[in-house]
């Protein structure tokens, strides 16, 4: 079958794309194999390939408005779409998010609708979260035997573990900071409290916004317990603060989330993890492997556990590997 996955940009910026493109190639003719780093050649690209291709799998199209020109390669995108419609090719729309995470109220109104039209020619519809199959049958009711839930895949069969038993930190938050990761708003929330009960906090990752980043600058300047660390990190690095940290947790606060990339990586830390109980957070509570919590307060309440055996399990059994002929 040939196959063509979309966006295939960078093979350092997206795992994602990077291990799903990698994995259907082993069984699959990939009709793209190069990267593309231009948004509006990708567009000219999987226009040309058409012909050649059978089936189109799209992640994150309706960030095409976000794009320079947004506008324009959001409508040229939706002209290819129906070309490859009208010829009947198989489109597998995989469903990341509700909306973009970003964008003003344009963009997401012209997002949407892009989204709307992707999801009406779309032959299969894939989420990472149940909770985006019922998100979709509430607002789409004729998608209901288009949706597929799949299981976030893992990006490593292996369990990082620690020789260590001191911690620096009681708690790591980590990766893109970014206002949907609800960063700001739970320190604002929580600081005394963490105070109070003298909990090690560590912050890491890069923050592009520089209003958001001197936010978190300032709320935390006169507390001792919490450490703000900005700026990229790289595996290594990230592999040494979660070593120092006892637990790993997520307080994202978003309408638009349904899966989370770095709350998969971090699976394959030995460490327990705690997040909010919505979307991929609580697929992976139901299934125990992960802590969830319903207030903030209950972060620093309760005892969180930890289950080597079932995430061994979990590593082993959800790879790429097993989502291709699933997605197809």
């Amino acid at each position: 079958m040939r196959i063509y996955l979309f966006p295939y940009q960078s093979k350092s910026s997206n795992p994602y794309i990077n291990a799903f493109h990698k994995a259907l190639g082993n069984c699959h003719k990939m009709t793209n194999s190069t990267v593309i780093s231009v948004y509006f050649n990708l567009l000219l690209d999987m226009l040309k390939q058409c012909i050649k291709t059978d089936v189109l799998i799209l992640n994150w199209p309706e960030n095409a408005i976000l794009k320079r020109g947004g506008v324009f390669q959001t409508f040229f995108l939706i002209f290819i779409l129906l070309l490859y419609n009208i010829l009947k090719k198989k489109i597998v729309y995989i469903f990341h998010n509700k909306v973009p995470h970003t964008g003003n109220r344009l963009q997401l109104y012209i997002s949407r609708f892009c989204s709307e039209v992707i999801l009406k020619i779309s032959s299969q519809v894939v989420v990472h979260s149940r909770s985006g199959i019922s998100f979709l049958q509430s607002q789409h009711p004729f998608l209901e035997n288009k949706i597929r839930f799949v299981m976030h895949p893992v990006y490593s069969g292996e369990l990082i573990e620690f020789e260590n038993t001191l911690y620096d930190y009681d708690f790591i938050i980590w990766g893109s900071i970014m206002k949907y990761k609800g960063i700001v708003k739970f320190l604002i929330k929580m600081k005394e409290q963490i105070s109070k009960k003298n909990i090690r906090l560590l912050i890491v990752g890069r923050c592009k916004d520089d209003d958001y980043r001197k936010q978190i600058q300032d709320i935390i300047r006169d507390n001792k317990n919490i450490s703000f660390v900005e700026g990229f990190i790289s595996d290594d690095q990230l592999d040494n603060y979660i070593s120092l940290s006892k637990c790993i947790l997520f307080v994202y606060d978003s309408d638009s989330l349904l899966s989370s990339g770095a709350l998969i990586k971090s699976l394959n830390y030995a460490r327990p993890i705690i997040g909010p109980n919505f979307d991929t957070f609580k697929d992976l509570k139901d299934i125990h492997l992960i802590n969830v919590y319903e207030n903030y307060s209950d972060i620093f309440s309760s005892s969180n556990f930890f289950d080597e055996k079932k995430r061994k399990k979990f590593l082993t059994e959800n790879t790429w590997e097993k989502l291709s002929p699933q997605v197809i």
